[in-house]
């Protein structure tokens, strides 16, 4: 049996420490992402509790809504079909210039269908498969470099989450770093450029942590 897609031997630092900045505390008891994180400014840190009025796609929108068309990285252990279909909207209309997506190497077998769109929507070079629970967002263009953590997956799930934003060049070097990794490394899930998701999956084992999808495994690399 194959091991599992891994980020164990990732070389990049598991841990950044930064200057010390004063950070914004917001009650985000309000209806919407954008009542809740306000005017973004440079250099801006907001930390907000969330009691399940908005995902965080609804955050990543009312960001992008202030700071313009960004490249964006995800890190998520799931998502959903309706916002998967939103990012791909947003690469569409130009406000989303390129987007790789970190996803939990269950997902496949989890969520077919939404795998599967995924795939198709934003193309196999594009995902990573890993297993993960990390949720974030680096959102960056020339003027902003965002980096949103946050307890929510890229779904809808009204229940009570946080989030915080940060606008930091140097913190946001290092989540890139760290995502420039899982796309290099040899110890992650990656799907051939020519794979193709409208077939059935002829075999995924989530409990032996094996994933085949038409005779290919996602682990280990197949470059």
């Amino acid at each position: 049996m194959s091991k599992p897609p891994s980020c164990n031997a990732l070389k990049s630092p598991n841990c950044y420490r930064g200057r010390d900045r004063s950070r914004e505390l917001r009650e985000c008891f309000c209806g919407t992402a954008h009542q809740a994180i306000g005017e973004l400014t440079p250099g801006c840190e907001i930390f907000g509790f969330t009691k399940g009025q908005f995902s965080l796609m609804d955050v990543v929108t009312a960001i992008l809504a202030q700071i313009g068309p960004a490249s964006i990285d995800i890190s998520t252990w799931t998502a959903a079909s309706a916002d998967i279909e939103h990012c791909y909207q947003f690469i569409s209309s130009g406000k989303i210039k390129s987007a790789r997506w970190v996803v939990d190497s269950s997902f496949p077998a989890r969520q077919k269908e939404y795998f599967a769109a995924l795939v198709k929507k934003f193309g196999a070079e594009s995902i990573r498969l890993t297993r993960t629970h990390a949720k974030f967002v680096l959102i960056r263009n020339d003027k902003w470099n965002i980096v949103l953590r946050s307890s929510m997956n890229l779904n809808k799930n009204p229940r009570f989450e946080n989030f915080e934003i940060s606008d930091d060049a140097d913190f946001a070097d290092y989540f890139g770093m760290v995502v420039d990794e899982i796309f290099k490394s040899k110890d992650v899930g990656v799907l051939p450029s020519n794979h193709e998701t409208d077939t059935d999956f002829k075999q995924m084992s989530v409990l032996g942590e094996s994933y085949q999808e038409n005779g290919f495994s996602l682990h280990p690399n197949n470059l």
